[in-house]
């Protein structure tokens, strides 16, 4: 038993993971990655403090910090365990957004919870960039006078540009949920995987042409040149599809030649016999 308890200390002590206990809702105990972690110099600087007390005043939804620490402990405390994020203060001051996992244990006295602490400032700073870069993405979908889409890299739609509600006869809410190949007519689904698979190979695929098929079943002329959407890393996340209704410059190239094959018919006409 005591060589158990000696191990478990070892395993608290010396954790990459912030790790603390919390009894009567204040800190009783913390490894030094806790110290560390919020960038002081001692553990006895934390001991005896509420959550609250090293949080900002309100958390990211607005709530107060004192009322919603009573809360996720209290359902820690019915459920046996609570995962959850919550902004706390390094001592500089700097926020630290944090996933916090807390667990109820037992004691001889009562019970205490077991917490853990893992840092998500990286994370944050990604979903904020990748927030900045949606409202980036509909404002560009918004003003765009061509179709532009946003696809996974499945195919499957994740914004809808204005100009392809007019386009296609749908309603901005019909997109979420449909796929590229709902827009192209079956005859020409090979040929738009095909390109789908280059442009993923190359970073980008067109122009290529189509022939569309629009709400209530009728088809028209589009060209799409579509590229890959990569995040910080590097890795391909997005697709984005640009289209455009090429209807008249077909008809338009389709007149031209009927003109021309007209004009060498009369030319050969006219040669001597």
């Amino acid at each position: 038993m005591l060589k158990c308890q000696r191990n478990y200390r070892a395993f608290f002590e010396n954790s990459a993971d912030a790790m603390l206990v919390i009894e009567n809702g204040k800190f009783v105990e913390c490894n030094s990655a806790a110290v560390t972690m919020l960038g002081y110099s001692c553990k006895e600087e934390l001991i005896n403090a509420s959550p609250f007390k090293l949080s900002p005043e309100f958390q990211s939804d607005g709530r107060s910090s004192r009322e919603k620490s009573i809360e996720m402990m209290q359902i820690a405390q019915e459920q046996g365990n609570h995962r959850f994020e919550w902004d706390h203060i390094r001592k500089n001051e700097d926020h630290l957004p944090v996933e916090v996992s807390l667990t109820r244990t037992e004691t001889e006295g009562g019970f205490h919870f077991f917490t853990l602490w893992r840092d998500i400032t990286e994370r944050k700073q990604v979903e904020a960039a990748m927030a900045e870069s949606e409202d980036i993405y509909k404002t560009i979908l918004m003003a765009s006078p061509d179709d532009i889409t946003i696809a996974d890299l499945s195919g499957r739609l994740l914004m809808f540009s204005y100009a392809a509600t007019k386009m296609f006869g749908y309603d901005r809410e019909d997109g979420p949920g449909m796929t590229i190949l709902d827009f192209i007519v079956p005859e020409d689904h090979e040929l738009a995987r095909a390109n789908m698979a280059k442009m993923v190979q190359n970073g980008h695929s067109g122009p290529n042409e189509y022939c569309a098929i629009r709400k209530d079943r009728s088809c028209f002329d589009i060209e799409v040149n579509s590229a890959l959407i990569r995040d910080r890393q590097g890795n391909p996340f997005r697709m984005v599809l640009i289209a455009r209704d090429i209807t008249h410059r077909k008809k338009a190239d389709q007149k031209i030649q009927e003109l021309v094959g007209f004009d060498n018919l009369n030319l050969t006409s006219l040669e001597a016999p």
